[in-house]
């Protein structure tokens, strides 16, 4: 770490230490316990590049304090989503190392998430919760068990679709669903190559919306070059003519982008 990030950490540290004595003194008042769980997940994100056990060590205490909340709460939805999201921290940092450990909290974090959207289906911070989980589990899954994959990647996408017809205006959502799209397009490929086609064109359409609406916005515009050059992948056989225009199209991006920001290396 640099001396601004440094000097950060050692805030950091300090708020945790005021934050764990709060949750000494007033081990009844949940509001402690919420702030020493920010505390230390903040710490914690600080040594996941610089000191992986410490990481580990802070996110695990986090999960605990978490975990205590959610048992002595079962009906508190926050309580349960929280826990959830704790799950989901631990799971990242163990696994390179323990990637066994690391499927079991993101299958527990999904069953919680499940049972929250569940019970109720049109809870959208629920549904963000679980999204987000889905992602990293699928993302762990394709390592360490890609035969399991088809079956998340297709829940996973339905989640997405929920979340972007909830909030038709949010970049985010649409673009969390291109992606998921693109991504379930891949793993159907060969066993569904007609609907694997569909969810391509679809990607592209939402990511051509979200690029003509942020003509200035790098993100999108990379985004819609990833989105043609995989459709024009995908037709190479079946329409060569139509391959090429879309991967000439997204060379064509590529170009703008990168004669517009020769310093930014994903352009």
């Amino acid at each position: 770490m640099n001396n601004g990030q440094n000097a950060a950490l050692d805030q950091a540290q300090e708020r945790l230490e005021a934050a764990r004595l709060y949750a000494e003194t007033a081990p009844a008042i949940r509001d402690a316990k919420q702030d020493l769980i920010v505390s230390l997940d903040q710490v914690a994100s600080f040594f996941e590049d610089s000191d992986w056990s410490a990481a580990v060590e802070h996110y695990r205490e986090s999960l605990e304090i978490r975990r205590r909340l959610a048992e002595a709460m079962p009906d508190d939805r926050d309580a349960q989503r929280d826990l959830a999201v704790g799950l989901i921290h631990v799971a990242g940092v163990l696994g390179p190392s323990d990637p066994h450990a690391a499927l079991g909290h993101y299958r527990e974090s999904l069953e919680i998430g499940r049972r929250l959207v569940e019970a109720a289906p049109d809870d959208q911070d629920a549904l963000r919760c679980l999204s987000v989980g889905m992602r990293k589990f699928v993302s762990a899954l394709e390592a360490w068990e890609p035969e399991t994959v088809p079956d998340y990647y297709l829940e996973c996408l339905d989640i997405s679709r929920r979340l972007a017809e909830a909030a038709p205006n949010d970049p985010e959502a649409q673009r969390n669903l291109a992606i998921d799209l693109h991504r379930g397009a891949f793993v159907l490929e060969n066993s569904d190559p007609g609907a694997a086609l569909g969810y391509l064109r679809e990607s592209l359409k939402i990511r051509r919306h979200l690029a003509d609406a942020a003509p200035g916005d790098h993100e999108a515009q990379r985004d819609l070059a990833v989105g043609l050059a995989g459709l024009g992948e995908a037709l190479k056989t079946s329409d060569p003519a139509a391959a090429s225009r879309y991967q000439q199209e997204a060379l064509a991006i590529e170009r703008q982008l990168a004669d517009s920001a020769p310093n930014d290396r994903e352009a």
